[in-house]
């Protein structure tokens, strides 16, 4: 029986203003060079959809994942989203899943997993674990603020010595400033990344992908900006273990027009 090696690894970054703790585990025995096909998918737990949160996670995650994966990839690549698989699956078998979901659940989630399983090697499944904004007390920090200041000089006219007019210049700089202890807002995002196997559903990859951050009057984190960008790692370290034994692909995925990807 072949071994499987688990690797665990935990990086911790830790600043005045951000907070960042990453741990993750891979099977070196998988060859991620045979991979063609994957299913991405973005599951967000009950108690965060809302109409406004959920909507905001897919807005985030999705076009960061297609700028980082999808798009890089050559066009003999197949990368999908829960959106494209349901329009593939009506298209080659005429079963339009969303319709029968709303008759049949069960028998709708049978059809697509059993198309998923059938035509994709990878399925990556990234789950939101946490969205939040609070407050983080900190022993005194030092911020940078915008400073705006207005100088006023006179022009004179070369030929006409007599014709001068005044001109307003308005410029702005940063300017630190120390703050004392106390309670600041902040932002909180954790996702976790499984990939598993669609022949026979084990895992080859998880990462767990936590982050903090302070906000601040020249840095406005927001949770889409932080998720997009922890989507965007997910993108980037995914393709480079498509394409690390094979080199690093020069051509363009085919786009699409539908939704999703």
């Amino acid at each position: 029986m072949k071994k499987v090696f688990l690797l665990t690894i935990a990086l911790l970054l830790i600043s005045a203003s951000c907070f960042a703790k990453v741990t993750e585990w891979v099977d070196p025995t998988y060859n991620f060079n045979d991979v063609k096909r994957i299913y991405i998918k973005l599951n967000i737990p009950e108690y965060f959809i809302d109409g406004s949160q959920d909507m905001e996670m897919e807005q985030a995650f999705f076009p960061r994942i297609k700028e980082s994966l999808k798009d890089k990839l050559p066009g003999d690549y197949v990368i999908d989203s829960i959106f494209t698989v349901a329009e593939k699956i009506k298209a080659e078998t005429g079963v339009d899943v969303e319709a029968l979901y709303q008759q049949s659940p069960a028998e709708a989630n049978n059809a697509f997993f059993q198309y998923v399983r059938n035509n994709y090697d990878l399925g990556m499944y990234v789950t939101m674990i946490a969205y939040d904004r609070g407050y983080e007390y900190r022993e005194g920090i030092t911020i940078n603020e915008p400073v705006t200041s207005t100088s006023t000089s006179t022009i004179t006219d070369a030929w006409n010595p007599m014709n001068q007019w005044r001109v307003n210049t308005t410029t702005t700089s940063t300017q630190e400033r120390k703050v004392g202890n106390g309670l600041f807002p902040a932002v909180y995002v954790t996702a976790r990344m499984d990939i598993y196997k669609m022949t026979d559903g084990k895992p080859v990859w998880a990462r767990v992908d936590r982050r903090e951050r302070l906000i601040k009057p020249l840095n406005q984190t927001t949770n889409k900006s932080m998720l997009s960008r922890m989507s965007g790692d997910f993108g980037d370290m995914l393709y480079k273990k498509l394409t690390t034994v094979v080199g690093k692909p020069t051509g363009k995925s085919v786009s699409s027009n539908r939704a999703g990807f």
